[in-house]
């Protein structure tokens, strides 16, 4: 008999979800809502086709984080990381059949673009690493990673102060930038 994955709850999740709920449309909610499930049931959905196992959920403050079992190669590890940034595509397209098309395209959108930045902790950054450390080694591959995460972190910070004091009100991506860098910092201690 399989196991059932692991579930758990940041201890920050209830803020996220607090903020969520009572900063946005319930049109915008949902949308968020089953754009980041359906996002985390493509990686699942991969992971279950290369025989992987789903071994832990937590619900993050901003999204789900799944942990599955190791990749057996650079070439699984890419197909696992770009599944979710591949459902993304097909919710834009498919959009058009909901009731809050608005909403659900424009966070696909998004999250699309969020998703695929080559930082550690994102799927791009999944997708990069795999990619240089199959085409170089592991070491080149983690600086790469490491150089290309600094960057991308430095030019969305510079964009969420500018959206910030241009909106007067919008700290939304500053927030984000906030836990990014926290997780990466903290990523960087685990090694």
């Amino acid at each position: 008999m399989k196991r059932l994955p692991e579930f758990s709850v940041h201890p920050f999740a209830p803020s996220g979800i607090f903020l969520m709920l009572f900063s946005m449309s319930r049109a915008t909610a949902f949308s968020v809502v089953c754009v980041i499930v359906l996002h985390e049931l493509g990686h699942a959905t991969a992971a279950i086709l290369l025989k992987k196992r789903v071994m832990k959920l937590t619900l993050m403050p901003m999204g789900i984080k799944m942990k599955l079992s190791a990749a057996s190669s650079y070439a699984e590890e890419i197909i696992l990381a770009a599944a979710g940034p591949f459902i993304n595509v097909l919710i834009i397209f498919f959009a058009p059949c909901f009731a809050c098309e608005k909403e659900i395209s424009t966070f696909a959108i998004i999250s699309l673009i969020v998703n695929i930045l080559p930082m550690a902790t994102l799927d791009g950054g999944r997708i990069v690493k795999a990619a240089t450390a199959a085409i170089f080694d592991e070491p080149t591959s983690e600086r790469v990673i490491r150089a290309l995460s600094v960057i991308s972190l430095f030019f969305l910070w510079i964009l969420a102060v500018y959206v910030f004091f241009y909106t007067a009100e919008n700290v939304t991506l500053l927030l984000f930038c906030s836990y990014i860098f926290a997780a990466y910092i903290i990523k960087n201690d685990e090694m």
